[in-house]
């Protein structure tokens, strides 16, 4: 089953599904902290939050590229499909030109289909100015203000990590889709060839 599960990966990948990513919510134990540390232990996770952001921009803007590329690449098949069709001789050479077409319009879609799910509009979690201001209303400032960001640096990383796997996809598909136009490519060549030649 596994052959057949890796035959069939080659030519149309699927997303793995996902086991119980449910984690518990972050408790921290700050009996445990000493508090002179709580100001440097509150930069890193603003660092670590910073970060996840940074990943989700970085994301984005992978996938923004796939859907130009993608986009590009559709508009130069129409066109060759296009001076295809108007030939009016259809051999064994050109039917497989164009299930290549078919094959590459397919992966190219794919490809724009997950890049395009990278921009889906999901929950982030960010904090409030009243989530501030609370937290500045308390005794130890630290402790709320840590405890929230440990929760939202929680949530975003699993949103960021649908994103990646939707980049990944694009990603997987967008390489099928070269290799298709490669083959295209070297197959159009041919038989431009075998028409000079004949």
């Amino acid at each position: 089953m596994k052959l057949i599960d890796r035959f069939i990966d080659i030519f149309w990948p699927l997303l793995e599904k996902e086991g119980n990513t449910n984690q518990a919510s972050t408790n921290v134990d700050f009996s445990k902290i000493d508090s002179n540390n709580l100001s440097e232990l509150f930069d890193r996770i603003i660092a670590c939050y910073n970060e996840e952001e940074k990943r989700r921009k970085n994301v984005e803007s992978k996938s923004n590229s796939i859907i130009g590329a993608s986009c590009i690449s559709l508009f130069l098949i129409t066109a060759i499909c296009v001076n295809m069709m108007r030939c009016k001789e259809i051999d064994v050479l050109t039917m497989i030109i164009a299930v290549l077409l078919i094959v590459l319009i397919a992966y190219l879609g794919r490809s724009v289909w997950f890049s395009i799910k990278v921009f889906e509009r999901k929950p982030y979690s960010i904090l409030l100015a009243e989530e501030y201001i609370s937290a500045y209303s308390k005794p130890n400032i630290y402790e709320d203000l840590i405890t929230n960001l440990s929760e939202a640096i929680r949530f975003n990383a699993k949103i960021n990590n649908s994103k990646v796997d939707n980049m990944t996809m694009a990603q997987e598909y967008f390489k099928r889709a070269i290799v298709s136009l490669c083959s295209f490519g070297i197959l159009f060549a041919l038989e431009c060839l075998i028409m000079k030649i004949f």
